[in-house]
């Protein structure tokens, strides 16, 4: 058995790894939002789930497929919004096809709130099914669950 040793760091190096930790947690990636229309149903993979202090995870997809009218789920270019904080205003976009997306922040609290937890690579079914008045504003009604690791075959 061969022994071998392993290079210490130096404090310079700590700081720098450190230093390069924090940024990466501390980062807030501007990914467009998709703006899903009630009676819209989707399935979408995710490619990485982003925690913090946001109440529900940001759940950033790498492909999203939408219900056509044909009863199947389709990749097309996407109607999306970008934000500056959580009051912003929205800027409309459009989301090509293989573009990065984040599925809407009520989509992350009902999949919380159900118990499902994202992993990367997975694949998800979401509906947005209706609003519901509610004493402070509106209250989004969503399904969400857990697909697999492959799309369903159309």
């Amino acid at each position: 058995m061969v022994a071998t040793t392993q290079k210490r760091l130096t404090l310079e190096e700590l700081r720098a790894k450190t230093a390069k930790a924090i940024k990466e947690a501390t980062t807030f990636e501007r990914t467009p939002t998709l703006d899903m229309q009630k009676g819209t149903e989707i399935l979408f993979r995710v490619k990485k789930v982003i925690d913090g202090t946001f109440g529900a995870p940001l759940v950033v997809c790498s492909e999203i497929r939408v219900l056509g009218s044909d009863g199947k789920f389709a990749v097309t270019t996407l109607k999306a919004y970008m934000q500056e904080g959580l009051t912003g205003p929205r800027t409309n976009v459009e989301v090509k096809p293989g573009s990065e997306i984040r599925i809407p922040s009520f989509l992350a609290r009902r999949a919380v709130s159900k118990g499902l937890v994202f992993y990367p690579a997975q694949v998800y079914w979401a509906s947005y099914i209706e609003d519901k008045a509610v004493e402070k504003g509106t209250f989004k009604i969503a399904a969400v669950d857990l697909v697999g690791t492959e799309f369903p075959e159309a």
